[in-house]
């Protein structure tokens, strides 16, 4: 019989999409260590590392190869736009979901970046909501949580200031500086 985690599940704040979560990731991981077995830690452990290797549950195998499809797909896109070998940047993974391929397609026909990534984050979370669904105090509920957390973590630390700091580091790596970029701005004003 599978374990059941009524007390934690119970326990656990409600999530929702890129806003702030009551708990970070590792509080949520720290309270995990007190509830779980050893081997369900473990489970949830490899799963928060994308160790497709170490997982053994179905849920994690499933979201790791799933997940692994869009970053593929994401990747033949962003190759095709840019005119470049995707073979590079493409890893293997298990099986084929359609609806992952669809989802990217979707989103890259975005007008832009960012509403392309909220829809790619938004099918990530939907994913992990029905991975996990059937049983909802049993592991694969605990698993899609932490899914949920990394996800949220992630739009949270999508901030102006790491903006400016991730603008700079590009900048940098072509010689140019936001000043100078800021300058031709006006220039194109002329």
């Amino acid at each position: 019989m599978t374990a059941q985690y009524y007390y934690l599940v119970a326990s656990l704040p409600s999530l929702v999409f890129s806003a702030p979560a009551a708990w970070g990731l590792a509080a949520f991981v720290e309270e995990c260590r007190r509830h779980l077995a050893e081997d369900d830690q473990r489970e949830l452990d490899a799963l928060l590392a994308a160790q497709p290797e170490s997982v053994a549950t179905d849920f994690s195998r499933r979201w790791l190869h799933a997940d692994r499809q869009l970053r593929n797909a994401i990747a033949r896109a962003r190759a095709l736009r840019l005119g470049v070998d995707e073979k590079k940047y493409v890893r293997p993974h298990e099986g084929f979901r359609v609806d992952v391929e669809a989802a990217v397609d979707d989103a890259y026909s975005r007008p832009n970046p960012l509403e392309r990534e909220l829809a790619l984050g938004r099918f990530r979370w939907s994913l992990a909501d029905e991975l996990s669904a059937g049983d909802p105090f049993a592991l694969p509920a605990v698993l899609a949580y932490g899914v949920k957390l990394q996800i949220n973590e992630h739009w949270q630390s999508l901030t102006p200031e790491r903006g400016r700091e991730r603008l700079e580091e590009m900048l940098g790596v072509v010689g140019v500086s936001s000043d100078e970029v800021a300058g031709w701005a006006g220039l194109a004003q002329l």
